[in-house]
């Protein structure tokens, strides 16, 4: 008898082992930022260090959502009264209740916020987040109609250890917001050159501050919206920040799934579905993200993070005559292989500066293949010779 219940025993921990095995922990980074006004004059070396993690780090290992606050009216901002065109009011305050007060900030996990996050605790934070055990994996299920411009969302939370108190939240983000004609769009940059003497507060940084496409170190004080691609942008947290009560049972048992809808969610016309993600947190009784999930809004683009860095790399002049250069504000391209128009490698080697000398290739099209230092992630371009 007493071999049976060690046997059960045993048979129930690797019941519990395999199910813990199949779960894979997600970290969420939440940032805060503020951008038109001059309080958010940091944000451009948060969005550089975002933009370089982002360019290191699969969306199958972390979900980002940038929270953008208001300095309308901040203490001693009277002079400065452009709104945030992104500002989300209630999830500004939430970001405000885990400690974010400041720009920039940001949080893992919704442990309480660390800061500037360009800081070396970011990358540290982060490594310590992988390594939690969730108690619950989550599958997330999107359904847009581009007719009537409805979102519907499920989620699928499969547990492995018995919980209570768990909830739901949705948030909503889009990629790469631009508008250009839109003051509230724009951008404040301590970096800027053209700053008095004395005022410039990109020090001895300055010459190195670019993010998603823009070269800040070269701009202006208010980089207009024009030049500005704003990250991950939190556009809805559903139903609110804390998440829903009655999403999932009081009591969740080990081994068990359970499905959660979500309110329909009509994306307004002036939001690009193709570049919104939808998030599902799953949050514990103290209010902390035990996992975390997402799905692309329509559809999941083939290479999401392939598309997103090779809309910012940069082969230069095209068409060239002896050299081409090579450019990506946020990456480094370790080495690279030329292809003819038939598949035939006709140069190659590593790139020790951003200038390839072409002078040996005859007239033609060419195809450029460059390998990131970091990732071995390997991006196209075309030129013409």
């Amino acid at each position: 008898m007493k071999k049976l219940v060690l046997f059960i025993a045993f048979t129930i921990g690797m019941i519990g082992s395999i199910f813990a095995q199949d779960v894979k922990k997600k970290v969420l980074i939440e940032g805060y930022v503020t951008s038109p006004a001059i309080f958010g004059g940091f944000t451009p070396r948060a969005y550089q260090t975002f933009a370089q993690f982002g360019d290191r780090h699969s969306l199958d290992d972390h979900e980002i959502i940038i929270v953008h606050g208001n300095c309308y009216n901040c203490s001693g901002a009277d002079f400065d009264t452009i709104n945030d065109g992104m500002f989300h009011e209630e999830y500004a305050k939430g970001m405000n209740s885990i400690g974010a007060n400041g720009f920039p900030n940001v949080s893992f996990d919704r442990f309480p916020a660390i800061g500037v996050p360009y800081t070396d605790d970011f990358q540290t934070n982060y490594n310590i987040y992988t390594q939690l055990d969730p108690d619950a994996s989550i599958n997330v299920i999107t359904n847009y109609d581009p007719t009537t411009r409805e979102l519907n969302v499920s989620a699928d939370i499969q547990f492995v250890n018995s919980t209570q108190n768990y909830r739901l939240a949705l948030a909503l983000t889009e990629h790469k917001v631009h508008r250009p004609d839109e003051l509230e769009y724009s951008q404040w940059n301590f970096f800027s050159p053209f700053w008095p003497d004395g005022v410039n507060s990109g020090g001895t940084i300055q010459d190195s501050m670019a993010a998603y496409g823009v070269e800040y170190w070269k701009r202006t004080p208010r980089v207009e919206s024009i030049y500005v691609k704003h990250p991950h942008v939190a556009r809805e947290i559903m139903p609110s920040f804390e998440g829903d009560p009655n999403s999932l049972p009081q009591n969740t048992e080990a081994g068990e799934t359970y499905n959660h809808e979500f309110e329909t969610y009509k994306v307004p016309t002036d939001y690009r579905p193709e570049m919104m993600r939808a998030v599902v947190l799953l949050i514990s009784d103290g209010g902390l993200i035990n996992n975390v999930n997402g799905a692309w809004v329509n559809g999941n683009p083939a290479s999401v993070r392939s598309n997103f860095v090779e809309n910012d790399l940069l082969v230069y002049p095209n068409p060239a005559r002896n050299s081409i250069n090579v450019n990506h504000p946020n990456i480094k391209i370790s080495s690279y292989k030329i292809l003819n128009m038939v598949g035939e490698e006709v140069l190659s080697g590593n790139l020790n500066s951003s200038t390839i000398n072409i002078e040996s290739l005859n007239s033609g099209t060419y195809l450029i293949m460059m390998n990131e230092e970091y990732s071995n992630q390997t991006y196209f371009k075309k030129f013409i010779k």
